[in-house]
């Protein structure tokens, strides 16, 4: 989709149906979450060094429970933003449809949902603190055979924005 989905009501709906569920949690840490995506994949989930360090910082936590979670990946254009958007303005625009920002630990637990996925996008997520360069989000990718997990800036503001028709993977409250 690269327009607004339709009014609010509507977008809600359809917001509804597309969204899907994935389990988070249940891990014993982030050692042992990092074990079970290379284990559990036969390597084809890849985490990059910045993204490993990210899932030990303080800010990211594992749960200890198993919880289900209904999340749905939707463009800034699809939330009728056709712009440039810092993510504090666009979590605010994804509120009014039902959205939030994920628990900081559904980055790799996306990954294992969508193993064969081809398209790349942001977990919604409080950014993590990663010293002085600012604060961090993960991004889903796929690189040959592998899905890829990372770290990137979040794009908070200025130069690091969203482009309008980056997805982004919300939560649905």
């Amino acid at each position: 989709m690269t327009e607004r989905l339709a009014s609010p009501d509507q977008t809600r709906e359809i917001i509804q149906h597309m969204s899907y569920q994935i389990d988070i949690g249940g891990d014993n840490g982030s050692w042992a979450l990092l074990k079970r995506l290379t284990a559990e994949t036969n390597e084809q989930v890849e985490v990059d060094e910045i993204g490993q360090k990210m899932m030990f910082m303080p800010g990211f936590i594992v749960s200890k429970e198993i919880k289900k979670i209904s999340v749905v990946k939707l463009t800034p254009q699809e939330l009728g933003i056709n712009h440039y958007v810092n993510g504090s303005i666009l979590l605010s625009a994804a509120r009014l449809f039902g959205l939030d920002n994920c628990p900081v630990e559904t980055g790799p637990y996306a990954c294992l949902k969508d193993l064969n996925g081809v398209d790349t996008y942001i977990i919604g997520m409080t950014p993590i603190c990663m010293g002085e360069g600012g604060g961090s989000v993960l991004e889903v990718s796929r690189q040959g055979n592998r899905r890829v997990l990372k770290a990137v800036l979040a794009p908070l503001s200025g130069s690091r924005s969203y482009d309008p028709t980056t997805s982004v993977l919300f939560r649905v409250i």
